[in-house]
């Protein structure tokens, strides 16, 4: 199957500068994505890009939803994975959303949530990863 070419969906974008910034940045991600881990016709891929940890137990995680299939989806969960420095999953969760993500047919969406580190016990080691990469093993 050949790697299919998703368009770029933000919602709120406007065209002054910082957008035009923005957008020409989260194309470049959606490229690099592409190029490690093609997506084909009828998948769907959440591929995380970035992962940040704050001090007052806050974790940032950014991705990308890609969906290759004629159809819009409607997310309401996130795979939230922990993973160990040798590529094991110590655990995997389902991240309940605020509220649904929804993502056009042919095309990638960007979005990030935040996570209590409190709830996760496991993630006690800083050799530990998180991501919420649909297919796990998969590593950016």
């Amino acid at each position: 199957m050949d790697n299919i070419k998703l368009n770029l969906h933000i919602t709120g974008v406007s065209t002054d500068a910082m957008d035009i910034k923005r957008k020409e940045f989260l194309l470049n991600e959606l490229k690099k994505l592409g190029e490690k881990h093609p997506i084909s016709e009828g998948e769907i891929f959440i591929d995380t890009t970035h992962v940040k940890f704050y001090e007052d137990n806050i974790i940032k995680v950014t991705f990308f939803i890609r969906n290759a299939t004629s159809t819009a989806l409607s997310i309401s969960n996130i795979p939230v994975n922990i993973v160990s420095s040798d590529g094991e999953v110590i655990s995997l969760r389902a991240f309940q959303l605020n509220k649904p993500i929804k993502v056009e047919a042919y095309s990638a969406s960007p979005y990030k949530i935040e996570i209590d580190k409190s709830q996760y016990e496991e993630i006690i080691d800083e050799k530990l990863t998180i991501s919420v990469d649909s297919i796990l093993g998969v590593r950016y």
